[in-house]
């Protein structure tokens, strides 16, 4: 996917631009748009030019059919961008025109009309669309009531209601002299029960739901800043043209001007509905779609007051009580409405914000785990099975419109992948590998991803998903419950009691709890599709891998992530699954998952502390030597519940010294950088990880170790925590000259040099060998201060200070692990000092 956006889209604005406009201009812009739809996400301001230029085509090659070629690019416009106002209006305007085209009495058409308005008041005629997007949608109801005075008139109360309905600041104000030049001009008779629906839904909104006109403003002035407002004089354009019958070039039907409407707004907001809303705007929608919730959420629990109210007194409750109750209900299930259209309108004005795609899938994710629709009756678990299917059909579509407008962004493609992953869990499909790995390669190949760990990273989400199925098939398979839920141990009757009731005596040393056996034998159909996943996920690293060796050679790094993901996914759920399978009958060992191990090891060097930590928490709950009979030979029913795990005493001796002998590993590795070669270890992860390995080696060998073993790891973790600090002061000073030549650049550029561009001071110090800048913004941040430790000599040399979060930021570089060797207590009066610069500080 390469091509050169800006210079497509000048081309459109040149090419669209040109007046008078000759047939060859037109055909010329219709092939940009279709080189720029073949390549990107069209915007809808983009999708509107499209269907225009189109339409003009095909009236100008004498063929006819202009409306009908506009209306259906506006439908693939309407697909990215339902809840798009003026894209929907001018969609509508189209179905209108063709319509009227047609004979009265084709009932195929008036269908596909009313199919078209409800998708019309399900994106933008619910209450969503106030404030600068008002009087489209007042364009969009009398539009439409126009067309029903002709085809339908009986309609036209039931939308006038419908609208009334709808939370407006000031579009609605008009309503009733609107109603009343429609019975003067076309006879439209409204009854007087439409009338009074009218006026109480009216009163409703004004009571209820005028908390949205300061959400809609904050929108409008976040639209402003962010310079994509709508022009005002083209919303006035709109509705003074609603009464002409608009030729456009393609014949008489249109209600709009369309061609003079798209030119007013390239001229006036060029960034009107071009997918430029930035952080500003999708901020306010956040707030926006929040305070819905919030309502929300107030609102059920006041219904659950007002509903136990009524239980407790069931003959005080008066018919006032009622109508608030129900008005509540009403408040609840319109504020729910509300929620898709405005997450829709948000992606519409900001497509390429990867938050508002996220909270956005997040939603979809939430209503489909917590669908608490009744199913006591056949009805309602249908309504409950439509509306998860409904759910995921449009969680599906979501994530797909979101990778193709962020198509740098992880996240959403892991949120699409997990999305294939609810459809399997509701029964509709099986997951297949392939499909999550032609996410990957659409990622891939869309050469969006911004580092080589983003690469990588895609591929592990992939690999994920197939394991997070793996564990679901085996847990519900043996225990009936999805494999997120948790497990308690069993509880033999109590920790008092024993088994026969009586109170269990100080000597009885079994143990009061146990692991539930999930012996039973798994049906063999689930156990052939886990097992095909493992080879399939097995497949998958492989192929990670290769990917790495190929496109980045020299990144040994991404390979050890790599590694260190499949070695564990081996030892933990692999090996453990096929050795226990009922088709294998050999003994289960762990050689397989130690040579994983192992050659993680080798990979990358310096090795990533994690993964030494990953190598020996399997060491340290693992039990080797196979399986040993409790002596229940002589029962029929013997099974693999009657053996116990067994691991010989020289084994476990053994398996901790051989813990020890990684724990010295991981503390000798060389730290040094290699030429030429990417390094990237000096990373919050590796340093924390780093520290708390050390953490780890300490508790290692006091749980374990001699006097003399707690010293040797005492010397070994203050030499690594030196040689980390080295680096982070070598990291520091390198990056002190990158950004002081970017500055010098800058200054010489004649640009500003401010603390948007981490312009760093240098302390007063007069020896400049002890000096490391610090960043404005970051004065603390203490991976950038070099700190030299100053210790009395009064101090326990043997004893090092134990590192805690509470430690402030200054010192946190010089973390050192407590030795504790003598088992002594840590002598607190000791005075740890610091030099920053030439100044002396408390550690």
């Amino acid at each position: 996917m390469s091509y050169d956006y800006n210079q497509l889209l000048n081309e459109i604005r040149t090419s669209r631009s040109i007046t008078p406009r000759a047939s060859s201009d037109i055909e010329n812009s219709i092939q940009l748009f279709s080189t720029l739809s073949a390549n990107c996400p069209m915007t809808p301001m983009l999708w509107m030019q499209y269907a225009h230029d189109a339409g003009l085509v095909m009236d100008a090659c004498g063929e006819g059919g202009g409306f009908e070629i506009t209306s259906q690019i506006l439908e693939l416009g309407v697909a990215e961008f339902p809840a798009c106002a003026l894209l929907r209006l001018y969609h509508l305007d189209c179905v209108l025109a063709v319509a009227k085209g047609q004979t009265a009495d084709d009932d195929d058409n008036n269908d596909h009309v009313k199919s078209v308005w409800k998708e019309v008041v399900k994106a933008v005629c619910l209450g969503s669309h106030a404030g600068c997007d008002e009087k489209i949608v007042v364009a969009i109801f009398n539009m439409y009531a126009n067309y029903l005075v002709k085809y339908d008139p009986k309609e036209i109360g039931p939308l006038f209601v419908q609208r009334s309905q709808l939370f407006m600041k000031h579009a609605n104000d008009t309503l009733r002299s609107e109603m009343g030049a429609m019975s003067e001009k076309d006879g439209v008779i409204f009854t007087d029960n439409d009338i009074s629906i009218i006026e109480k839904k009216r009163q409703f909104v004004s009571q209820h739901m005028r908390f949205l006109e300061s959400l809609e403003d904050d929108v409008l002035i976040s639209m402003e800043l962010d310079s994509i407002a709508s022009p005002t004089e083209m919303e006035l354009l709109v509705i003074e043209a609603e009464d002409n019958n608009y030729n456009d070039g393609q014949g008489q039907g249109l209600t709009h001007d369309w061609g003079n409407i798209l030119k007013y707004i390239e001229s006036k907001s060029p960034m009107f509905l071009m997918g430029l809303g930035m952080v500003q705007t999708s901020e306010s929608f956040t707030k926006y779609v929040q305070t819905i919730i919030q309502e929300i959420k107030g609102i059920q629990k006041q219904i659950k007051q007002t509903e136990l109210q009524l239980k407790q007194h069931q003959h005080q409750h008066d018919e006032e009580e009622n109508e608030f109750h129900q008005q509540m209900k009403d408040k609840l299930n319109t504020l729910r409405s509300m929620i898709i259209p405005v997450f829709e309108r948000a992606v519409a004005e900001s497509p390429t914000a990867e938050t508002m795609w996220e909270k956005y899938t997040k939603h979809l994710l939430f209503m489909l785990h917590n669908n608490n629709a009744s199913t006591s009756t056949s009805d309602q678990q249908q309504q409950s099975s439509n509306f998860i299917q409904e759910t995921l059909a449009q969680l599906k579509n979501v994530t797909s419109r979101a990778v193709r407008n962020c198509p740098y962004s992880i996240k959403l493609f892991s949120i699409k992948m997990t999305a294939i992953l609810e459809e399997v869990n509701a029964g509709t499909k099986i997951l297949d590998p392939d499909e999550l790995m032609d996410i990957v390669n659409e990622a891939i190949e869309g050469k969006f991803l911004p580092t080589p760990e983003s690469h990588v990273e895609i591929y592990m989400n992939a690999c994920n998903i197939v394991k997070q199925r793996i564990l679901d098939l085996v847990s519900r398979a043996t225990s009936n419950i999805s494999f997120d839920e948790t497990e308690s141990c069993n509880n033999k009757d109590s920790s008092l009691h024993n088994n026969n009731g009586k109170k269990r005596k100080r000597t009885d040393t079994s143990s009061a709890f146990s692991c539930k056996l999930y012996n039973n034998v798994i049906d063999e159909e689930i156990e052939q599709e886990y097992h095909d996943l493992i080879d399939d996920l097995r497949e998958m690293y492989d192929a990670a891998d290769s990917f790495v060796k190929k496109n980045f050679a020299h990144w040994s790094e991404g390979r050890q992530i790599i590694f260190r993901d499949k070695a564990i996914t081996e030892a933990y759920i692999c090996i453990p699954l096929l050795g226990s399978s009922s088709s294998n009958k050999t003994n289960t060992n762990n050689d397989d998952a130690l040579g994983h191990f192992d050659k993680l090891l080798k990979i990358h060097q310096p090795v990533h502390p994690e993964s030494y930590k990953c190598y020996i928490r399997y060491l340290m709950g693992t039990c080797f030597n196979g399986q040993q009979d409790n002596g229940n030979d002589n029962d029929d029913n013997h099974d693999v519940s009657d053996t116990l795990a067994y691991q010989s005493p020289g084994t476990t001796v053994a398996k901790l010294r051989y813990i020890r002998n990684l724990y010295r590993q991981a503390m000798t590795v060389t730290n040094k950088r290699k030429k030429g070669k990417q390094d990237i270890i000096l990373n919050s992860n590796f340093v924390t990880s780093t520290q708390t390995l050390c953490q780890d080696y300490q508790d290692f060998e006091n749980n374990f170790g001699s006097s003399q073993s707690k010293a040797n790891a005492t010397k070994l973790i203050e030499s690594k925590l030196s040689s980390l600090q080295q680096l982070q002061s070598h990291e520091s000073v390198t990056d002190n000259v990158v950004e002081e030549e970017k500055s010098t650049k800058l200054e010489e550029e004649g640009r500003p040099t401010g603390t948007n561009d981490r312009k760093r001071t240098r302390m007063d110090d007069p020896n400049p060998s002890d000096n490391v800048d610090i960043p404005e913004d970051h004065a603390t941040n203490a991976k950038r201060i070099k700190l030299q430790p100053c210790v009395d000599d009064s101090n326990n040399k043997n004893e090092t200070p134990i590192p805690s979060n509470n430690q402030s930021k200054k010192s946190e570089p010089s973390v050192e692990v407590s030795s504790n060797v003598g088992g002594t207590e840590q002598n607190t009066n000791a005075s740890h000092k610091v030099l920053i610069g030439t100044l002396e500080y408390p550690a």
